[in-house]
C-alpha cells in the first residue's frame, strides 16, 4: 500500500489506525476464534501441533477425516463420517456449497488420479507468474517475492531462492537492483520449467 504522492513520508514512518474504513480491525481474530470453537467443540476436531489451521477426527485409533481453513475457505477429506460434519458446518454458517474434486484451494489444485486417493500441485499458479520489468520499484519486487514465497509449500527445491530474496531491503535493493530482479526473474523461470505434483497414497 502507497500512500498519495501528495504526502512525503519517509519509508521507517509507521502509522496508528484510528477507525477502519471496512469491517472491523480485529474481525480476522474473531472468526478465527468462531471457527476454533465450532471445529473443536462442536465437531469435536482436533488441531494439529504443527499447522494450526489443520484439524482431524479419529474413532477407534482410526484416522476419520481431515480439515483445513484458509481465511473462510474450508477443505475437508475423509470417510463416510466427514459428510455428516460437512452438514453441520452447513447449518452452522452461511456456506454458498460444497465443490469436490477436482478442485483449486488458495492456490493449489487437488486432483484424483487413478493410483491415489489425490494429488496436490501449484502449476495453474505458476503459470500466473510472469517475469517483471527490471526496472520496476521495490514495492512491485516486494508484491511479486511474496507471490513467489506461496511456491514454498510445494517447491522445496526454491526455498534457497525464495528465503535468500526475503533478505532483501529496500536500501539493499537500491543499492543493486538489476541484481536482485534477475534473481527472482531466474527463480520464475526455474517454476516454470520445473513443474513439481505431490501424489498421496492411500491410508493403511
Amino acid at each position: 500500500m502507497n500512500p498519495a504522492p501528495e504526502f512525503r513520508i519517509e519509508p521507517s514512518t509507521f502509522f496508528e489506525l484510528l477507525k477502519p474504513l471496512y469491517g472491523l480491525s480485529d474481525a480476522g481474530d474473531l472468526w478465527h476464534q468462531t471457527l476454533y470453537r465450532h471445529l473443536t467443540k462442536e465437531l469435536c476436531l482436533i488441531p494439529t501441533k504443527i499447522y494450526l489451521s489443520s484439524y482431524f477426527s479419529i474413532s477407534d485409533g482410526r484416522l476419520k477425516g481431515i480439515n483445513g481453513s484458509y481465511i473462510d475457505h474450508l477443505l475437508r477429506a475423509g470417510r463416510a463420517e466427514s459428510k455428516l460434519i460437512c452438514r453441520m458446518a452447513h447449518k452452522r454458517f452461511e456456506i454458498c456449497g460444497d465443490a469436490e474434486i477436482p478442485i483449486t484451494f488458495a492456490g493449489f489444485h487437488i486432483t484424483k488420479p487413478k493410483q491415489y486417493p489425490f494429488s496436490i500441485d501449484q502449476n495453474l499458479y505458476v503459470e500466473k507468474l510472469e517475469e517483471l520489468d527490471p526496472t520496476s520499484d521495490y514495492g512491485k519486487f516486494r508484491a511479486m517475492r511474496m507471490h513467489l514465497s506461496w511456491l514454498s509449500n510445494t517447491h522445496p527445491d526454491l526455498l534457497f531462492e525464495i528465503s535468500q530474496l526475503a533478505l532483501i531491503r529496500l536500501e539493499r535493493f537500491n543499492e543493486s537492483a538489476q541484481a536482485h530482479w534477475e534473481c527472482l526473474n531466474t527463480a520464475i523461470r526455474y517454476a516454470h520449467t520445473n513443474i513439481t505434483n505431490f501424489r498421496f497414497p492411500k491410508l493403511t
